[in-house]
């Protein structure tokens, strides 16, 4: 027998129909299933914005538009005071180095971060500052990595075999020996050198072979310092500070200093040999 829920005018009971029990029961079903989904909705909203919020903090840059470089022009400009001369900086103790070094980096890294530097060339030279700067503190596999990175971006057959090829020298030695020079690193860095020199296809690379021996001839703790008098001395004496252009020359003439000329006769010699024996 049907249930009995609603009454008339005159207060008796009025049934209902089957169909109509039916139908209630359908409805209050619907509104069940419907509140659900709203509960389930609200949830799955929230918990998105949630992970959206905590995806931003993780990633800042997952909301920032990164400022696009397509020339050097579009770089930001950066000074870095300097008291004395380039010189007198450039000798100086690691403990003064490093602190304007520090800086440099810093404002490097804000470039590589923050930039959509589309220009391959403009690339490739803060990639070589990074390289210079991880070099002389001492982060190998950091240098070594972007060094690598550089190779990739290398267009020319020569570059593809030969691009950073005394910094990865180098590096590599540093790390297989623990030492920066002696004659242990020099032992070692020499097997290498002329190792990888060897190997060299001499069709591809002898310009290139002949420029670094060029380089190597010339290269002297004098020509290094006149190099810094005539390129960094004249915006000392006038702003008493370098703009980041001079301030990367600076750092990789310091480099050059430390990592490039201890090994000048080495390599001078393996060039030489490697020259005849293909030139005869």
């Amino acid at each position: 027998m049907n249930q009995v829920n609603t009454i008339n005018k005159a207060g008796y009971p009025l049934a209902k129909s089957g169909r109509e029990d039916e139908m209630q029961n359908l409805l209050t079903r619907a509104m069940s299933v419907l509140t659900l989904l709203i509960f389930a909705l609200a949830a799955l909203f929230a918990f998105a914005s949630q992970s959206a919020a905590v995806g931003s903090l993780t990633d800042p840059q997952a909301s920032v538009t990164k400022k696009i470089v397509s020339t050097q022009e579009d770089l930001p400009q950066f000074s870095y005071p300097v008291r004395g001369s380039a010189q007198v900086l450039l000798m100086a103790d690691d403990a003064t180095f490093n602190a304007f070094a520090s800086k440099v980096n810093d404002d490097l890294e804000s470039i590589l971060r923050d930039y959509d530097i589309r220009d391959k060339g403009v690339l490739l030279h803060l990639l070589s500052h990074k390289v210079d700067l991880r070099t002389l503190s001492g982060d190998d596999r950091s240098a070594l990595q972007t060094c690598e990175q550089m190779r990739s971006l290398f267009d020319q057959p020569e570059l593809k075999v030969m691009g950073m090829f005394t910094d990865l020298i180098f590096l590599n030695t540093r790390m297989a020996t623990g030492l920066s020079g002696g004659p242990v690193f020099q032992a070692e860095y020499e097997k290498r050198f002329r190792s990888q020199v060897e190997a060299l296809p001499w069709d591809v690379v002898a310009e290139r072979i002949k420029n670094r021996k060029a380089k190597f001839e010339k290269l002297t703790a004098e020509y290094v310092m006149s190099q810094v008098e005539t390129e960094m001395e004249p915006s000392i004496t006038k702003n008493h500070a370098l703009d980041f252009n001079l301030a990367t020359r600076l750092i990789y003439w310091r480099g050059e200093l430390l990592t490039e000329i201890p090994q000048r006769q080495i390599v001078l010699n393996v060039l030489s040999q490697y020259i005849n024996e293909h030139e005869k």
